[in-house]
């Protein structure tokens, strides 16, 4: 089944590469492209052979989407979204009667598929969510509201979240997904929202009072919650995929244009400041690509149902790869001026289009103060002192090897703000992929690697110093 995947994977690379006009255009795409990868047979990279697929391990999932991100952002998260949230849960979690049947169905009819979690109430607090189902008959009845969930409007099948009713009306703790088919009865895509970027991507508002089969709810191994978090850690840790392939893409271009582009009678590339940004573009593309190898031999090693992936490692990767695509699409703009500000250019699009994944799967400002809090409360419970010791109690994130470390020995001691934990995730995040970074990078030069060592560093740094001074802007009633 490898080969089968590799070669998909290179068939998808080619098909995308002839399709650049189409991609780099205001509108994107539109759903027969898409209908055209599933004739192409690129969605079975994400299926079990089982149920019709060549799904041979996670890491090629993560090559797929890293790939098509090279040439589009907007099909690298549909990709995404129809794979980590939702043909693979189906895969992992659904009963082996119900995953043939909707897969089948799914690679049959060339359907999209997505995930509905966020509400017009509850976005980031995922476990107050008030969408709602009891049991009814021999199966269920599901009731609520979701929004902003990617292909709204436009996907067949859905992974409906909701929370289970009591019979004093009350909504249980513990959160269920299930299947749920767009044209059943009750199912209502009610508005369209008009998004910033991502224009291939459809999002909206969905209402729906609908049947559901008992086969079609999700049970996992143990508690419902885990098959929740197991879900979204790994959807989390897949962002560095979409990172990886962008950031290329924008190192790619950055180079091409500095090269070509001539200011003052020379070419971009001759000007000191233009090679540093370079650098830091190029250091970016280093620590994405060996982040999302990471995750992949990562995701690989946890492909049995139990034990989970670790939260704490998934959001380090998750905050860290999308701070610093934006980072990147950022640079790259100021790079090409006027010129990268067009709606139809790879660049000017990734500038608004990378920018949500900041928000996707999680704000990152609250990941952040939860990789805080969780190795904070740690240190707390267990007497720990040291940043060091707190993270060698996760051995899914590889220590960093420096001289003369000063974060190593970091103290867990932290004031009561809100503002210096956000901070303390910072740092942690990004000395975790300092350590991520200095074993994955294996095929790349010393010279790669010092820059993307030195670039992490340098963020260390910026954010302990910030911490330091005790700056604070205050807002003004």
């Amino acid at each position: 089944m490898e080969n089968q995947a590799s070669a998909l994977i290179a068939q998808l690379d080619k098909y995308l590469a002839g399709a650049r006009a189409r991609l780099d255009s205001p509108e994107g795409f539109k759903r027969n492209f898409v209908e055209g990868l599933h004739d192409l047979g690129i969605f079975r990279v994400f299926i079990r052979p089982e149920c019709g697929g060549v799904y041979d391990r996670y890491s090629s999932c993560l090559t797929l989407v890293s790939t098509a991100a090279y040439h589009s952002l907007e099909l690298s998260l549909l990709l995404g979204i129809t794979s980590s949230l939702f043909v693979l849960p189906v895969g992992r979690y659904a009963s082996p009667a119900v995953r043939q049947r909707v897969l089948a169905d799914f690679q049959g009819r060339r359907l999209l598929a997505g995930m509905m979690m966020t509400e017009p109430d509850f976005g980031t607090n995922i476990m107050g969510i008030e969408t709602r189902f009891r049991t009814e008959g021999s199966g269920y009845r599901l009731q609520g509201a979701k929004h902003w969930a990617g292909l709204s409007g436009t996907a067949e099948y859905w992974l409906v979240s909701a929370r289970k009713e009591r019979e004093n009306g009350a909504l249980g703790r513990d959160l269920d997904f299930f299947i749920v088919r767009s044209d059943q009865p009750g199912f209502d895509f009610e508005q369209s929202y008009p998004a910033a970027g991502l224009t291939s991507i459809s999002y909206g508002l969905t209402r729906f009072d609908v049947a559901v089969s008992e086969e079609n709810k999700l049970c996992g191994p143990s508690t419902n919650i885990r098959v929740v978090y197991d879900i979204l850690n790994r959807s989390r840790i897949s962002i560095s995929a979409i990172a990886s392939g962008a950031s290329r893409r924008l190192l790619d271009e950055a180079v091409a244009w500095a090269s070509k582009r001539v200011v003052f009678g020379k070419p971009l590339l001759a000007y000191e400041q233009v090679q540093h940004r370079l650098a830091t573009i190029q250091a970016v593309s280093t620590i994405c690509s060996s982040t999302c190898a990471f995750a992949g031999s990562l995701l690989d090693a946890y492909e049995p149902l139990d034990p989970f992936i670790e939260m704490l490692t998934s959001n380090v990767v998750k905050v860290t790869t999308s701070d610093l695509l934006q980072f990147s699409a950022q640079s790259a703009v100021q790079l090409y001026g006027g010129q990268g500000f067009r709606k139809d250019h790879y660049v000017g699009k990734a500038f608004v289009d990378s920018r949500p994944f900041q928000i996707f799967e999680g704000s990152n400002d609250v990941l952040y103060e939860a990789i805080a809090a969780q190795l904070i409360g740690e240190a707390r419970k267990l007497g720990l002192s040291t940043l060091g010791e707190s993270l060698a109690r996760h051995p899914d994130l590889p220590m960093p090897s420096l001289p003369d470390d000063p974060y190593r020995e970091l103290s867990m001691q932290l004031d009561d703000s809100q503002v210096d934990r956000i901070l303390f995730g910072k740092i942690i995040s990004r000395y975790a992929v300092l350590g991520i970074v200095q074993r994955a990078a294996t095929n790349v030069s010393s010279d790669l690697l010092q820059s993307a060592v030195s670039f992490l560093w340098a963020e260390c740094e910026a954010f302990q110093n910030e911490r330091n001074t005790r700056f604070r802007c205050k807002f003004v009633a």
